[in-house]
């Protein structure tokens, strides 16, 4: 890790944690679960479902940083677990490929906006295989009913079926996301908490229909984007 970058974790009292993966299986040749278990994750703090941690991926060279969100969180057992999405050979995919039993994994947590609204009565989501881990933690912790559309192939449907989430897997259109068009035609109650995740480009197109084109308020919208298509 740089000097700036442990001069930035010391101001904001961030510390680096150490745990060994416990397992790590791959879903469908798309999804690496991989539950990460030490003595620091029973004393972590702060964890509201959807948040994520800071994993260096190239161990303790402590320089590549990849976030990944939290599929459980149980600080008695002292285990996290993650769904990472395996994309193309960069280094986070890479790094997730070759976990075994008994590798260290050393991070920072929790983080992130994206998390439960715990007061809402309704939740939906628009996502992809990058959200299944925060939007499963969200629905697992939310009052009222979950339902979901996520962009992916069989394989990820599969997954959601196997892990049996909430949501709908979705096909692509000629390689475009259709989230947008079900977001115009989408019939909720109000209000919903809506939960808006993954491409930047349909994260940014599905919260033009629903703020300009369907008139929802800004507060009930969380959204982040995940990735954008020049880097994932």
């Amino acid at each position: 890790m740089s000097v700036i970058e442990s001069i930035k974790a010391m101001i904001k009292g961030e510390r680096i944690e150490r745990a060994t993966v416990l397992r790590a299986s791959t879903l469908e040749g798309v999804i690496r679960h991989v539950v990460i278990a030490g003595d620091g994750i029973r004393k972590m703090t702060g964890y509201e479902p959807g948040m994520e941690i800071s994993v260096f991926v190239d161990g303790q060279s402590m320089q590549v940083r990849r976030k990944y969100s939290v599929y459980r969180f149980d600080p008695q057992k002292g285990e996290i677990e993650l769904l990472i999405h395996l994309h193309g050979q960069g280094p986070g995919s890479a790094w997730a490929r070759l976990l075994e039993r008994g590798d260290n994994i050393w991070f920072r947590g929790f983080s992130g906006r994206i998390t439960v609204d715990r007061s809402a009565q309704a939740h939906w989501f628009f996502g992809d295989a990058t959200t299944l881990a925060p939007f499963a933690a969200i629905a697992a912790a939310a009052n009222g009913p979950c339902e979901g559309v996520i962009d992916g192939d069989d394989r990820i449907g599969r997954v959601i079926e196997a892990l049996q989430l909430p949501f709908l897997q979705v096909d692509k259109r000629n390689g475009s996301s259709r989230q947008s068009g079900i977001a115009r035609t989408l019939d909720l109650p109000v209000p919903t908490t809506i939960y808006v995740a993954g491409a930047a480009s349909t994260v940014r197109d599905v919260q033009s229909v629903l703020l300009v084109e369907r008139g929802f308020e800004t507060g009930w919208i969380r959204r982040k984007n995940f990735w954008g298509e020049r880097r994932r």
